[in-house]
């Protein structure tokens, strides 16, 4: 898998109209998982003495639900303060993470805050998860802090990115979320931001999907497994980014229309227009085949 793929954070939630945005406290993280656009950024933390100018921000726009991301954002020393500050303004958090820096003390503050949190597990098979995330043992930690989320009554959303080469393995890797407890779960497919040579949008790759998606929604009627991104007929071009969904960096002071699109040179960062999505583009095209 090549960093020319990526995968957006935007697409793994199911349709609302409420405005919220994907905020990027740090870029730093603990693993290197070989899809992330993030692969060649310098480590930088949001400035937590901005709280106030970014809580300002995101009112002025009408943001109701802000999505904590990274990098991995518990990698943030004052990531506990920024969730606190946001819910006492009576903000929707959802927090992504990669799930191997919980502990049990980090959960029982983090319960105080929220009932949710997302959490990246790429597969039932430790071989391909660790693979993904560049880092060994890496799928067993998740597991065990997934059992502890759960134990702290935390609602977990499992996401899962899948490949051309994981696209036959959809029923195995809902059989084994459902052992594990796990209502939901969003498949997100690698977005081609160059060649995108392992992307799911071809279509051996495509009935794969649609004939598994079909049994398992089938077999697990009461869990909601988020599949829009997967599959061509249902992928919208229109995401939302800049309307209904945004995206902060580490600045905190400067909404974007979406994290991907933008490109480094040196350090700073020069936004592109919302219409050039390479992912978006990409699906136009692929669409019209189907």
């Amino acid at each position: 898998m090549k960093n020319s793929d990526s995968i957006c954070c935007f697409r793994s939630r199911e349709e609302s109209r409420d405005r919220r945005v994907c905020w990027e406290i740090t870029t730093a993280c603990n693993l290197k998982c070989s899809f992330c656009h993030r692969a060649n950024f310098e480590n930088e933390f949001y400035d937590y003495q901005n709280i106030e100018q970014t809580i300002g921000l995101l009112k002025e726009h009408a943001i109701t639900n802000v999505i904590i991301s990274g990098g991995e954002p518990l990698l943030h020393p004052h990531f506990f303060d920024i969730v606190k500050r946001l819910r006492e303004e009576k903000f929707e958090i959802d927090v992504c993470s990669n799930g191997v820096l919980f502990d049990d003390n980090k959960l029982i503050t983090l319960r105080n805050f929220l009932s949710e949190i997302s959490i990246s597990l790429d597969g039932y098979e430790p071989g391909r998860h660790d693979q993904m995330r560049g880092l060994k043992g890496s799928f067993e930690k998740t597991i065990i802090n997934i059992k502890k989320l759960i134990e702290h009554g935390f609602d977990v959303h499992i996401t899962t990115v899948v490949d051309s080469q994981f696209a036959g393995e959809i029923v195995k890797t809902v059989d084994f979320l459902n052992a594990l407890g796990i209502k939901t779960v969003s498949f997100l497919g690698l977005i081609p931001i160059d060649s995108g040579e392992n992307n799911i949008f071809h279509d051996d790759c495509q009935r794969k999907l649609i004939d598994q998606i079909s049994e398992v929604r089938t077999k697990y009627p009461e869990m909601v497994i988020n599949t829009k991104q997967l599959l061509c007929e249902q992928s919208k071009c229109n995401c939302g980014a800049g309307n209904i969904i945004f995206g902060l960096g580490t600045d905190g002071i400067e909404l974007v229309p979406c994290l991907l699109i933008r490109k480094r040179e040196g350090k700073d960062e020069r936004k592109i227009g919302p219409g050039l999505c390479p992912g978006s583009k990409y699906l136009t095209a692929r669409r019209k085949k189907c």
